[in-house]
């Protein structure tokens, strides 16, 4: 038998309000997503900082996001900084990735290659995916025109060249970084390249559902890397993920 929508959503509503950590941050996410509500970012930041100051690492992180994109809330590179913290701290993976990308390209926080490299490396040895080939890609020297290692056996016994992750849904995508970011290191100027057009998406609804963190930046820079790399750019760095 199917379930009854209604019982879906409410249910975890009638639990937050009974300040249980977990619901708080689903009735959260259902809020950031309109997921059988109203979509409220404003509302969604307030839920999942209720259950982020209970200790919740998973909305701890959730909540980083909005800071770092400025959901609901003012963008706020120190307090998504702040936030990443407590949750990495918890050993939250996904913290550790998007802290070490923080110390990366010094966004909220002076840059740090050396801190960023131990937070992949922890992220990595938890089996993140992304975080290990970031840990790699900064612990190599630059090489101009060479695809990344092989991530699998696999791949390695068949080379295939440099191309872009398919789409996800109708989602609009970057197609090259502006040239205003173009005095930027490769990994900001594709930060900020994808920042402007998920922002542009937000408001003409063109982001097919993906949320900034981990889904939309983590395809865009993907992206946006594979292209450079196509067109035998020098850019080494590479955020793929989460």
């Amino acid at each position: 038998m199917a379930k009854d929508p209604a019982q879906t959503w409410t249910r975890p509503r009638q639990t937050a309000d009974q300040e249980d950590a977990k619901a708080l941050n689903q009735f959260g996410e259902n809020h950031q997503k309109g997921l059988g509500v109203r979509k409220d970012f404003a509302l969604a930041v307030l839920l999942f900082r209720r259950a982020a100051d209970q200790g919740y690492a998973i909305t701890q992180n959730h909540l980083c996001a909005m800071y770092q994109v400025g959901d609901g809330v003012a963008r706020d590179d120190a307090q998504a900084v702040l936030c990443y913290r407590k949750a990495a701290d918890q050993g939250e993976p996904h913290a550790r990735y998007n802290l070490a990308m923080k110390y990366e390209l010094g966004r909220g926080v002076a840059r740090d290659k050396a801190q960023a490299a131990s937070l992949y490396r922890m992220a990595a040895d938890q089996g993140f995916a992304p975080a290990r080939r970031n840990r790699d890609q900064l612990s190599r020297p630059p090489a101009v025109g060479r695809m990344p290692a092989p991530a699998s056996p696999a791949a390695e016994a068949k080379p295939t060249p440099f191309a872009a992750p398919a789409a996800a849904h109708n989602t609009v995508f970057p197609k090259a970084v502006d040239a205003k970011y173009a005095s930027e290191c490769p990994g900001e100027a594709r930060m900020h390249a994808c920042l402007d057009q998920y922002n542009a998406n937000v408001d003409n609804g063109s982001n097919g559902g993906m949320k900034w963190i981990p889904n939309y930046f983590t395809e865009c820079n993907s992206r946006l890397f594979f292209q450079s790399q196509a067109g035998n750019s020098s850019d080494r760095k590479t955020s793929v993920t989460r």
